[in-house]
Formats: structure tokens, sequence, C-alpha cells
């Protein structure tokens, strides 16, 4: 299971969201964020656990397992790859 923090671009590319859109979606409708301080600016980052409970408070009619997110998200991180942008980080087990 994912155990460390997730970047916010592979939760928007899971969500189908630009990651620009994300602060907004953070801070209505309740995504479940962190801010890390890192050397040069803040980063959020998303946590495995509360955002399987989010994605499965706001279903309808379909409950995810954490299997299910966990396989979604490692696609979202492997598309950062392909596209030749810099390599999503992988996501810590």
């Amino acid at each position: 299971m994912i155990s460390g923090p997730i970047p916010l671009r592979v939760v928007a590319a899971f969500l189908g969201k630009d990651e620009r859109d994300m602060p907004a979606l953070i801070r209505e409708d309740g995504l479940p964020a962190v801010t890390i301080h890192a050397a040069t600016r803040p980063m959020i980052k998303i946590y495995f656990a509360p955002l399987l409970a989010w994605v499965n408070h706001r279903a309808t009619g379909f409950v995810m397992s954490a299997e299910e997110l966990e396989s979604e998200l490692e696609r979202c991180r492997r598309k950062f790859s392909r596209k030749g942008r810099a390599r999503a980080p992988a996501l810590a087990r």
C-alpha cells in the first residue's frame, strides 16, 4: 500500500483535473491535502488513506478499494514518465 505523500499532479491526473484547478478543489470540496515545506517552496501533497475516504464519500453507486485506487494512482504516475516530463517519483509502498 502507498504510505508516503502523493504528488498533487498525480492526484490531479487521477481525477481528470488540471493541476492548476486543484487548490480550488481542496478549498471548495474538501480534498484532504497537506502542505509540506520544502527547501525552495511549499508543496501540496495528498496522503493515500484520506484520499481513499474522500473518493468513496463522493462516489455514487461505487466504492473503490484500496487496491483499485493504488493501481490507478500508479497508472497516472507512469503517464508523466511517458510524456517526457520530469519523472514523477515512485509512490512509496
